[in-house]
């Protein structure tokens, strides 16, 4: 295992490359990590739909979503939330600050790209007819959920996601084995899955799918006959979560955990 002070030079190095790479490889990237946390957002919901007991539904979820995170860093691809480690670059002054916000504001637009295609790739391929549209009933009540949360609470749970995501991704940097790397990913995300904290790129897929769901009157009557509430569910509210989540995101993984551990290592 690296030590602490390896693992912030191995983040500041990948850092630099993360923020030299062109726009278009950006996106690309950023799309298909998109994909990727979408894909694990689909599993979760799936294999939760069936379930009455909500906190073995929830810890189900948690148990399968972590995939998502798995493929994004084992594969190579680029995810805005743990990007916000980049960071630590900045504040050591070997990053600038133009190129870290450029690499912010590219890989956020692929993710959400990513997410709207999985999105619609899911509504018109039939996967929410799974299990009598159960699928579509919980994707319904999920993004429901979702737009429900006021500005304060939203913010609140995108900082505690994030923490938690930049921790797994920074432990990932200190594992030398590919085991170490998938168990350092694997059980932080677990625990912000079921404790509910709030994830942007996830909610880029979860919210927009909610909302393809309810735009059918089949799956909408389901949901009602399940006694799922969902007048939340706009496009508004949807944007307005996505935002206070995102900087939510932003301030605990660039505020709290790159500062903190910067600040606690720094050479």
């Amino acid at each position: 295992m690296h030590s602490s002070v390896e693992t912030l030079n191995q983040i500041i190095e990948s850092g630099k490359t993360k923020v030299s790479m062109p726009c278009g490889k950006l996106l690309a990237l950023g799309i298909l990590a998109g994909i990727f946390i979408s894909v694990g957002a689909v599993a979760s919901n799936t294999v939760s739909s069936t379930i009455e007991n909500p906190a073995l539904a929830r810890l189900l979820s948690s148990l399968v979503f972590p995939a998502g995170l798995i493929m994004v860093v084992m594969a190579g691809s680029e995810l805005f939330t743990g990007n916000n480690l980049i960071m630590i670059g900045a504040l050591q002054k070997q990053i600038p600050i133009g190129g870290m916000l450029r690499n912010w504001a590219v890989v956020y637009l692929g993710n959400l790209l990513g997410s709207l295609f999985t999105a619609f790739l899911i509504a018109v391929s039939g996967q929410l007819n799974l299990f009598g549209s159960q699928a579509a009933v919980t994707t319904i009540r999920t993004a429901a959920a979702k737009c429900a949360l006021d500005i304060p609470q939203a913010f609140v749970l995108g900082i505690l996601c994030n923490i938690l995501v930049c921790v797994a991704v920074l432990m990932t940097y200190r594992s030398v084995s590919v085991t170490g790397k998938i168990a350092a990913l694997y059980l932080p995300i677990l625990v912000f899955v079921l404790c509910g904290f709030e994830h942007s790129v996830a909610n880029m897929y979860f919210i927009p799918a909610g909302l393809l769901a309810a735009a059918d009157p089949g799956y909408a009557q389901a949901a009602l006959s399940s006694g799922v509430s969902f007048d939340s569910l706009t496009v508004m509210n949807g944007i307005k979560n996505l935002i206070s989540v995102s900087l939510g995101n932003l301030a605990g993984g660039a505020g709290l955990v790159s500062c903190f551990y910067w600040y606690s290592y720094r050479r």
